[in-house]
């Protein structure tokens, strides 16, 4: 089987057979197999980035991936291999390089990672890992199916990127709760406020359409984020 690329955790390499990338929301996410199985590098943060071409010669530096503020806490970057989850503590990515015959893009990323071992009495486990490789561009297409498997809260400059891909309409620049009751009518739901459980939760709408669940969450009355539902989901009603 043709070998790929390379990756190291600690002092043992592996050879990596298949790799696949898919840009989102600004987070290159890679899906790999190697020697040991299968396992991916999530949540690789290029900022607004949404085509595979703003990504030539882009870079990542975090010294200290713990102390950054995320727009959400699962855009966190994460490494897993075989079912063993880390969080990412450090991370670079040197300047990306793309094939565009190919459809590729030449990766080359080291990181330092943790992990909670539950059968080591909840110790956590370290690990230095450096990853080189050409991964396939977007093999899993950025489509409507993606978007409902994903169930990702978008920050709402992404909306109108992604949105129409269901069919949704355009939303106004910047909009507030009022532009989006104009344009969907009224909320079939609604919470927000302190939750004896959860905390302080930020104000939220939600809309029932044809083929998913729309919930858009409000600060002073500007739209931030918007998550999108399947309507198979069963929602928790949280808030």
């Amino acid at each position: 089987m043709q070998t790929i690329g390379k990756l190291t955790i600690d002092e043992t390499s592996l050879a990596l057979t298949e790799a696949d990338c898919t840009l989102y929301i600004g987070r290159l996410n890679l899906d790999f197999e190697c020697s040991q199985g299968c396992g991916s590098l999530a949540n690789l943060p290029f900022g607004d980035a949404v085509e595979f071409s703003s990504l030539l010669g882009a870079n990542i530096e975090i010294p200290d991936c713990q102390s950054v503020e995320y727009e959400n806490p699962v855009f966190k970057p994460c490494f897993n291999l075989e079912g063993d989850y880390y969080s990412l503590t450090s991370l670079r990515v040197a300047p990306l390089q793309l094939d565009p015959r190919h459809h590729t893009v030449l990766i080359n990323s080291r990181f330092r990672c943790r992990r909670r071992n539950s059968h080591a009495g909840h110790q956590e486990v370290s690990r230095d890992v450096s990853v080189s490789l050409r991964a396939h561009c977007q093999r899993i297409p950025v489509d409507a199916t993606y978007m409902l498997m994903q169930q990702q809260t978008l920050p709402i400059r992404f909306a109108n990127r992604y949105l129409p891909l269901l069919g949704i309409a355009r939303l106004p620049d910047k909009p507030t709760s009022h532009a989006i009751i104009n344009l969907f009518g009224q909320p079939d739901d609604q919470g927000g406020g302190n939750h004896p459980q959860f905390g302080d939760i930020p104000s939220w709408i939600r809309y029932t359409l044809p083929n998913c669940f729309l919930r858009f969450q409000i600060e002073s009355d500007t739209i931030t984020h918007v998550t999108v539902m399947p309507k198979s989901e069963t929602l928790p009603g949280v808030g």
